[in-house]
C-alpha cells in the first residue's frame, strides 16, 4: 500500500519527509531533556542518533508502522519539530498521534495551527475511524491541546514508562471521526 504524501500547509508551516540533511535540526530537538521527557525516551547525545532516527522514519514508511514527518517553517525552511502517526492498525482503522517541537517554539501555537489539517489527513487519507494519543499527565499543554480539539480522556495507565530512572504514568485520549470539532 502506498501512503499518500500529506499536502499539509498552514499559514506558517508545512509538513514534509525527513532527510539526512535534517540531522542537526533533529539532534537539536531530541537532545533537549525537556522535549524527550514527554516522549519517554532518552536524550540524544550524538549526531548519529539523529541520523538513525531519520533512517527509522524512512523504514516506517516502507512497512507502514510509523508515518513521521518534519514540521518546517514555510518562511526560511527551518525544521522545528516532528509529527507522526504510529501504531497504525488498518483493520481497526486506528492510529496514535505524536509530536515533538523544539523548545524555542513552545507556546507559539504551532500545534494548534497544525492539528486541524493533520487530523483531517488521518481521517480522510489514512481512513482512520479513531485517533489516539498517549500523554504524560504532566504535559499540561498537550492535554489542553487534545481537549481543545475534542479528544476524550479514556484513562490513566500507572507507571507505564521508565524515564530517567523514574516510572511515569500515561493518560490515553481518543477522537472518533464523527467527533471532529474544527
Amino acid at each position: 500500500m502506498k501512503i499518500p504524501e500529506p499536502d499539509i500547509t498552514t499559514d506558517r508551516l508545512q509538513i514534509r519527509r525527513l532527510e539526512l540533511t535534517d540531522t542537526r535540526a533533529i539532534y537539536d530537538i531530541f537532545s533537549d531533556k525537556e522535549v524527550t521527557r514527554f516522549w519517554s525516551s532518552e536524550v540524544f547525545t550524538e549526531l548519529e542518533q539523529a541520523r538513525e532516527f531519520i533512517r527509522q522514519t524512512h523504514e516506517g514508511f516502507e512497512d507502514l508502522r510509523l508515518l513521521e514527518w518534519g514540521i518546517e517553517l514555510k518562511e526560511g525552511g527551518k525544521l522545528i519539530g516532528t509529527c507522526a502517526y504510529s501504531s497504525w492498525h488498518r483493520k481497526h482503522r486506528r492510529a496514535e498521534i505524536g509530536a515533538a517541537i523544539h523548545r524555542d517554539y513552545w507556546n507559539k501555537g504551532i500545534m494548534t495551527e497544525l492539528m486541524p489539517p493533520f487530523l483531517e489527513y488521518g481521517f480522510n487519507n489514512l481512513n482512520l475511524h479513531r485517533i489516539e494519543a498517549d500523554v504524560d499527565p504532566e504535559n499540561k499543554p498537550a492535554i489542553h491541546l487534545l481537549e481543545k480539539f475534542g479528544f476524550q480522556r479514556e484513562g490513566r495507565l500507572r507507571e507505564r514508562f521508565l524515564f530517567d530512572g523514574k516510572y511515569q504514568d500515561s493518560v490515553i485520549y481518543s477522537l472518533l471521526e464523527d467527533e471532529v470539532k474544527f
